[in-house]
């Protein structure tokens, strides 16, 4: 859902993604996260959602400036590290 009326001195959207589980939400939001990456410098992602660890552990939320395409499967730095 694009919700107009954002910040509009710079022009960027604001967007809200929702949906039921398993609807895919993580992987539109990833790809929405890089072709948006090929339009502007930086994307402010907002993770809401407590049961999914995206960038954070899970019960966190977090607002994360990604710069570069998402390319793996776990951003977590501190869940890479553990898992590796």
């Amino acid at each position: 859902m694009f919700i107009p009326g954002g910040d509009e001195s710079d022009g960027c959207p604001v967007i809200v993604v929702c949906g039921g589980k398993n609807a895919g939400k993580s992987t539109f939001n990833r790809n929405l996260i890089n072709i948006m990456l090929n339009h502007f410098a930086s994307v402010n992602y907002l993770e809401c959602d407590l049961g999914q660890m995206e960038f954070t552990p899970l019960g966190c939320l977090s607002l994360s400036t990604i710069i570069e395409p998402l390319l793996g499967i776990l951003q977590c730095p501190v869940l890479l590290s553990i898992l590796w």
